[in-house]
Order: structure tokens, then C-alpha cells, then sequence
């Protein structure tokens, strides 16, 4: 579990950048203020919504264990620092005007180059209320669970845009400090290839399935989009139409994959007991109800250096980069008024 804590983490924060802010339904906690950040706060409510999106990927029964809770424990924590960094990322880029004035630049004449353009952030909002809504089976029980919530649609549309346009910021301000590092450190092939010896597994590729899926709500809908496909249908014109999964964007595809990645083992072994270019399902998960094409298989295969090289080579490089942005957001804790109530305050 520990991979896919620490990948679900990385997958949320990109899915806050596409899509805002999760749906409003969600279990109850008492909202108290777990950290303070400048003039800012970050709730209970703010992490434990996050960390729902990666106990969800997580396996219910390993949940219960003591290795499990530890697990989840540490992912709170993650999330937490994470957050933190995020807002202490936005305040130094909306304090720019400011810095920039201190230092002796024309703040006057040179607008804040890390604010996004607000056609950006209503187009952002747009696609994130929508997904929000496409979460539910109607447009009425998306109002609904809002009513619960005592949210009009607007309200929840603010809410979204004010954390969309803060992740634009935070996108522009790592994007330029990304460029401001390049050229300060680099990666050469010795070291590339001392890597690749010393993890030789992580260049062994196991069999894998390159997979595309439809996922519908109910039985009777992924039948009836079975016959459709069996009958000349387009599989990926289909996904980005009917699939409720964020896998339609890219016409249902998952990709290459390799056994024990996907979440749930029925699909796995559904997918590996295809044909290519065969249609399985449907196959019923806690997400819904699973069609798969099967495109293509590959077999298992020990990658040689050469073919890997440049994947190795920008591995260790993103890996340098991270340091050096990991090492500043370091120093902007250390300049910054960050202050952490482990029991929460109300």
C-alpha cells in the first residue's frame, strides 16, 4: 500500500490542477484549524477530504490492519505538508509586486507574471463544476446532495474558481523556478548507467496488456454498450461520449499494463485471459460496471541500457530538479510564519 499511497498523493494534487476541488459529498469531520500558513489556515476538512481520495484507492481490508492505519496515517501527514507548501508557493507568488519593488525593479510597470489570465480560471471552473456533476446520476441528485450541503450551485462554483485560480499560481510559480534551475546541475550517462545497474528490476518488464475501458453506471447500460461495440461501434468515440471514468478524456485508454497494477484484480484477470482486439465485460467493480478492449499484449522482456538511456537520464534529472524546488520551498518555510496544531484548534 505504501506506493500507491505516495502515488495517490502526487494523483491528487494533479487532479486538484485539472479539476478543482472534489465533489461536496463526502463523510463529516469536526473542521478545525490544523495548520496556520501566513494569513492563511488550512482545516481538518481540507486534509481529510484529500485523504478520502486516497483511502478510496486503497484496499477496504488492508484498511483495517495496523500496517494499514499506519499507512494512513502517514498519508494525512504528506497531504498536510503538502498543503502547507502549496500555500506558502501562492503567497510568495502574490507577493511578488512587492518583492519585486524591494529589490529595485518597476513593480508599477511590470504586472504580477504569476497570476493567471481569468479567462484561464473560468475555463478551469468550468471543467471542474462539470466533472463535479458528472459524478452523479442526475442533475438532481448533484442539487441535491449541494442542498445537503447548504451550497447553491454559484457558491460551489466560487469555490472551485478561488482553488483553481490558487493552483494556477502555484503551477506558474514552479514552472518559472523549473527554468531558473535548469543549467545549475546536470545528469551524465556514467551516472545514468551506474543507476541502471545497481536497480536492474525497475528495467525488467513483466508481461503486460495495452487496455482501454467504458465504465456505466448499471448492468443493463454496459450490455446495451456491448452490443453497440460488436455491432461497428467506435470503442473510443464510446468512452469519450457514455464512460464515467477520467479515463473518456483520452477515449477510454489506460495504457500498457502490467500485472498487479490495476486496482481491481477481476479486471486483471479478465484483461490477461483476453484476445487482442477482444471486448470483455461487463465486469463489475465498486466504480461500476467495466468493458474492456484488449489492444495489444506484450511480452515479458529485460530492457538493455541503451534502450533506456534517455528515460534514465531524465529520471535522475527530474529527480535533481525536485531537490533543488523541495530545497526552496524549504527556505519559504523557514522565512514564513507556519505553525502546526497537531490536535486541531477551533
Amino acid at each position: 500500500m505504501g506506493e500507491k499511497v505516495n502515488a495517490m498523493i502526487g494523483w491528487l494534487l494533479m487532479a486538484m490542477v485539472c479539476f478543482g476541488v472534489p465533489a461536496p459529498a463526502g463523510a463529516k469531520v469536526i473542521d478545525r484549524v490544523v495548520a496556520r500558513v501566513g494569513s492563511d489556515i488550512i482545516t481538518s476538512f481540507d486534509v481529510e477530504q484529500a485523504l478520502q481520495a486516497v483511502e478510496a484507492q486503497a484496499d477496504p481490508s488492508e484498511l483495517k490492519t495496523e500496517e494499514g492505519q499506519q499507512k494512513i496515517k502517514e498519508a494525512r501527514q504528506q497531504i498536510l505538508d503538502s498543503l502547507i507548501d502549496q500555500k506558502l508557493v501562492v503567497q510568495k507568488a502574490r507577493n511578488w509586486s512587492e518583492d519585486n519593488k524591494k529589490e529595485g525593479g518597476d513593480s508599477a510597470a511590470a504586472p504580477n507574471p504569476y497570476l493567471p489570465d481569468d479567462s484561464e480560471v473560468e475555463k478551469r471552473t468550468d471543467e471542474a463544476f462539470q466533472e463535479a456533476q458528472s459524478r452523479y446520476d442526475s442533475p438532481e441528485a448533484f442539487q441535491a446532495e449541494l442542498n445537503r450541503e447548504h451550497l447553491t450551485q454559484e457558491s460551489f462554483r466560487s469555490k472551485i474558481r478561488e482553488h483553481v485560480r490558487d493552483i494556477l499560481i502555484y503551477q506558474n510559480m514552479i514552472t518559472d523556478k523549473r527554468k531558473e534551475f535548469q543549467g545549475s546541475f546536470t545528469v551524465g550517462e556514467d551516472e545514468a548507467r551506474s543507476y541502471y545497474k545497481d536497480h536492474p528490476d525497475l528495467f525488467s518488464a513483466g508481461e503486460q496488456v495495452q487496455l482501454a475501458q467504458i465504465v456505466l453506471p448499471d448492468d443493463a447500460a454496459a450490455e446495451k454498450m456491448k452490443q453497440r461495440l460488436e455491432a461497428g461501434a467506435d470503442f473510443a468515440s464510446m468512452a469519450k461520449r457514455y464512460s464515467r471514468d477520467p479515463s473518456r478524456f483520452n477515449g477510454g485508454m489506460l495504457g500498457w499494463i502490467g500485472k498487479g497494477q490495476l486496482e481491481f484484480p477481476q479486471l486483471e484477470k479478465a484483461a490477461f485471459a483476453a484476445k487482442a482486439g477482444e471486448v470483455v465485460g461487463p465486469i463489475r467493480t465498486k466504480e461500476g460496471w467495466h468493458l474492456l478492449k484488449v489492444l495489444a499484449f506484450k511480452q515479458a522482456s529485460q530492457q538493455t541500457f541503451a534502450q533506456v538511456k534517455n528515460q534514465v537520464m531524465n529520471y535522475l534529472y527530474s529527480k535533481k530538479m525536485d531537490e533543488k524546488i523541495k530545497a526552496w520551498v524549504q527556505g519559504l518555510r523557514q522565512e514564513s510564519y507556519v505553525q502546526v496544531f497537531p490536535g486541531g484548534q477551533d
